[in-house]
């Protein structure tokens, strides 16, 4: 398991880097920090990864990048995949088949070496040894639309928490759990059922696109 938290930019540099550090702290396998910034109609991102973190890299890059829109902080505690820099969230796809660009996750996915498998069967190119990475296979694309979602948030409902990202969205699930955004991205935030085996409140969706 790992621990993912969103936070805008009203806080200082030295606060991030201390709440990276506790994040990491309470993990202790690696520490990884997204950046979203509104490039114009689209998203730009920056990151920074480490292994072995220090606050005075952190205290830096939060300073260097203080007008992104809001930051997300990702401790991992390793459970598939060795601690290694590919292995790091957030995690890069380079795949041709696959329109995520990036996917951060919290949990363990069952059954990912199945989806793996039959990924790579149609022709997806795996970037990393992590469990994580077959979210954003499943999916095939970061959603513009929560209502066509319904089967992917199935298989992945007891998720703790995933993002979906790529240039043009982000894609948020988080089951019960508090994250904070900034007021300048559009955001959509449906909560729906999914039959009788699913309860309202298991879902909490966020769809963000650029303000252009």
């Amino acid at each position: 398991m790992c621990e993912i938290a969103i936070l805008g930019t009203n806080h200082e540099p030295a606060q991030l880097a201390g709440y990276s550090i506790d994040i990491y702290n309470s993990m202790r396998s690696s520490l990884g920090v997204m950046s979203v910034f509104d490039g114009g109609g689209s998203f730009e991102y920056e990151m920074f990864k480490r292994l072995d973190p220090d606050v005075d890299p952190l205290i830096n890059y939060y300073t260097e990048n203080d007008d992104a829109l809001f930051h997300i902080i990702h401790g991992r505690m390793a459970t598939h995949g060795a601690v290694t820099q590919e292995n790091q969230h957030p995690l890069q796809i380079d795949c041709d088949e696959c329109g995520v660009d990036h996917v951060i996750h919290n949990g363990v996915v069952a059954g990912w070496r199945e989806l793996r498998d039959a990924h790579e069967y149609s022709e997806h190119d795996y970037s990393s040894e992590v469990d994580s990475e077959a979210i954003a296979h499943e999916y095939g694309d970061v959603p513009d639309q929560i209502e066509e979602t319904t089967e992917q948030m199935r298989r992945f409902s007891y998720q703790p928490a995933y993002l979906l990202l790529n240039e043009d969205r982000i894609f948020i699930h988080s089951s019960g759990h508090s994250y904070h955004l900034t007021d300048k991205p559009r955001m959509a935030k449906p909560r729906r059922p999914f039959g009788p085996d699913y309860r309202e409140d298991d879902y909490n969706i966020v769809l963000v696109t650029p303000n252009a």
